[in-house]
């Protein structure tokens, strides 16, 4: 009788004391989730790794050998698509290969220029002293087309494979339109405007001598 009688009494004390703990236990998960997040206000690095879920870096955070900090996003099959830092933003297709960049020039303009498979400089826009102005370049590298403004007024221009102009259509300084036709030698043969209110055609020969047509 007594020993059933102590068995008892350890029973109920265990289960009790197993009760309790449990208590103990879930106050503690509460006050844990209730416990303010430690932030830090400056974690210091090297580098930034951005993995996916499988574990592949797909962008990091760095100083490069330059000493100048940037910004690096690859994709899937780890190459680079993206660059993002001090000396500009570069755009990669899926060849790992530039063909977009936009960057600030020696002088602090903004230069943003679009590359061919090749890497390539095909097309670029820029700003100079006149203000705006967009270039078309040739798989050689050579200007063929430009649109600027010169003096306050648009230009377009039109060069050929040495780079020589060829066509020049624009607005003068009285903002009248005009159009101008050049041999290989970029002499003047034909030109083609408005002078003031007026239409006027000039023609050009080979040795300079010119004739002049005007409406009266």
């Amino acid at each position: 009788m007594r020993q059933t009688l102590h068995t008892s009494i350890v029973f109920v004390v265990a289960l009790a004391g197993g009760y309790v703990g449990s208590l103990m236990g879930r106050s503690e998960l509460r006050a844990n989730a209730q416990d303010p997040v430690v932030v830090q206000d400056v974690v210091k690095a090297r580098a930034f790794t951005l993995v996916d879920a499988d574990g592949k870096p797909r962008g990091s955070f760095k100083v490069a050998k330059d000493g100048s900090p940037g910004l690096d996003l690859d994709d899937a099959d780890g190459k680079s698509r993206g660059m993002f830092g001090m000396n500009g933003l570069t755009l990669n297709d899926a060849d790992g290969k530039e063909r977009v960049t936009l960057e600030t020039g020696k002088s602090g303009a903004p230069l943003l220029a679009f590359n061919d498979a090749g890497e390539k400089v095909r097309v670029m826009f820029s700003m100079d002293k006149d203000g705006p102005f967009l270039l078309f370049v040739d798989p050689n590298g050579n200007p063929r087309g430009s649109f600027t403004m010169a003096g306050g007024n648009a230009r377009l221009e039109f060069a050929d494979s040495s780079g020589k102009t060829r066509c020049t259509l624009g607005l003068n300084g009285d903002e009248n339109p005009y159009l101008v036709l050049n041999d290989s030698d970029e002499q003047m043969r034909g030109a083609f405007g408005m002078y003031k209110g007026i239409p006027a055609l000039v023609l050009n020969d080979a040795a300079g001598n010119t004739a002049n047509i005007t409406p009266k």
